[in-house]
């Protein structure tokens, strides 16, 4: 989005509350992620194997927008104009209410860098859908936000859940498991590995029989883990996601990034499998927290990678 509407959207918003007189504008909100901690093949109750993850919320980034009901027209327009997912969303949320046919404008406001792997269109889509809700003063579960986001997607991230940690089915909108309470806080040093990736262009790996066999155990430790809000085993079950992820999107200079996280103290590492971001996880209760970060940013930097950003997902 441009300067010039940024700067436009407060009168735009002005203007259409006089136009509407007494209509109700929407506002919705949604948080990013920092990628998975977990994501892979997974057996369900049934015995059905199914693609599935565990994503690790940034409640300190999130997608806004407004929805302007427009009730003369049955066109919903947005801006801006290739928000195409928003906009889908925002179509269905109207379906799954009941209300068809109605019209709209739904302005999207979302600073997050798209292609990194921090759920920027997934944020774009719940915060629309929560948008339109608020306007009709209605509410949806989060099963139902959940499959609205598939469909307007193809595959989603589980930020509607915000309350608990859950296994979910990113390509068919439904939970596999609530594993437990919400990921404790965790310090990150952030950065990207090779080039961003198109969620459009993100293809699902393959995984193997011997994958499925390693991914079983990491599915029991992290609910373990959660149970007793267990930091070090949390970045254990990440470490060792990524390194069999690695085998299927690999991302340049990953070994290196592991001897540099391992020798400078950090609990372990997690990517974004579906973008080019990697996070080393610490603890923020760590007392040497800021000397080892200093530590392995310095490797990094001798390692030629030098944009890192360290903040909390609290």
């Amino acid at each position: 989005m441009n300067t010039a509407q940024q700067e436009l959207r407060p009168q735009a918003v002005a203007e259409n509350a006089m136009v509407y007189g007494q209509v109700h504008i929407g506002h919705g909100v949604a948080p990013c992620h920092h990628g998975e901690i977990l994501q892979g093949v997974f057996e369900e109750s049934n015995g059905k194997e199914t693609l599935g993850l565990v994503t690790l919320l940034n409640s300190t980034t999130k997608a806004k927008a407004t929805f302007l009901p427009d009730s003369e027209s049955d066109v919903i327009t947005v801006e801006p104009a290739y928000k195409k997912k928003a906009l889908s969303s925002a179509i269905l949320t109207l379906e799954e209410l009941g209300l068809n046919n109605l019209g709209g404008r739904l302005i999207c406001d979302s600073c997050v860098t798209e292609e990194l792997g921090l759920g920027s269109s997934t944020a774009d889509v719940v915060a629309a859908a929560r948008a339109v809700c608020s306007a009709y003063q209605r509410k949806l579960s989060r099963e139902a936000l959940a499959r609205i986001a598939v469909r307007s997607e193809v595959a989603s991230d589980p930020i509607m859940f915000e309350s608990s940690t859950v296994l979910f089915a990113q390509r068919e909108g439904h939970v596999i498991e609530e594993l437990g309470p919400l990921l404790p806080g965790m310090s990150l040093l952030s950065f990207t590995l090779g080039e961003p990736i198109s969620t459009c262009d993100y293809r699902a790996p393959q995984y193997t029989w011997e994958d499925l066999q390693q991914f079983k155990p990491l599915r029991g430790l992290l609910r373990f883990a959660l149970l007793n809000h267990d930091l070090a085993t949390i970045a254990r079950v990440s470490t060792h996601s990524a390194l069999i992820n690695q085998k299927h999107v690999p991302k340049p200079k990953f070994d290196a990034v592991l001897g540099i996280a391992e020798q400078g103290g950090a609990l372990g590492v997690q990517i974004a499998h579906s973008g080019n971001l990697v996070g080393m996880l610490f603890s923020p209760d760590d007392h040497d927290l800021l000397e080892r970060v200093s530590h392995c940013q310095g490797r990094l930097r001798d390692n030629g990678i030098h944009q890192t950003a360290f903040h909390s997902t609290f």
